[in-house]
């Protein structure tokens, strides 16, 4: 595990939890537990800590219920008071160059 990983995600157990999850999508303790051989009440209390800090969302598939990371879009929105720079209709920043003309005796590249 890169030292990095843990130092962001508090420790080695929740990185690699985060990890599994990013790689395959969903996961549940036992298939992580499998994966890592650490004792799966050990992963399943990084998974309720992950879900409380609303990282994790609970997904059922099936008969199964697993759990993905929550997309950015659920929690993070733009505010709308940012205003716009520019918008599309927005001339002002518009350049009107005139380029030459290509003629038959000059090669246009």
């Amino acid at each position: 595990m890169i030292p990095i990983l843990e130092a962001i995600f508090g420790n080695r157990m929740a990185a690699n939890t985060l990890l599994f999850i990013e790689n395959y999508g969903s996961g549940y303790a036992r298939r992580i537990a499998g994966t890592y051989d650490p004792p799966v009440s050990v992963v399943q209390d990084q998974l309720r800590k992950l879900e409380s800090a609303g990282v994790l969302i609970n997904s059922t598939v099936g008969p199964y219920a697993g759990l993905r990371i929550q997309p950015p879009e659920s929690y993070c929105q733009q505010p709308a008071s940012i205003p716009r720079r520019r918008t599309q209709n927005d001339t002002r920043f518009v350049s009107k160059a005139v380029l030459p003309r290509a003629t038959a005796s000059s090669p246009v590249w």
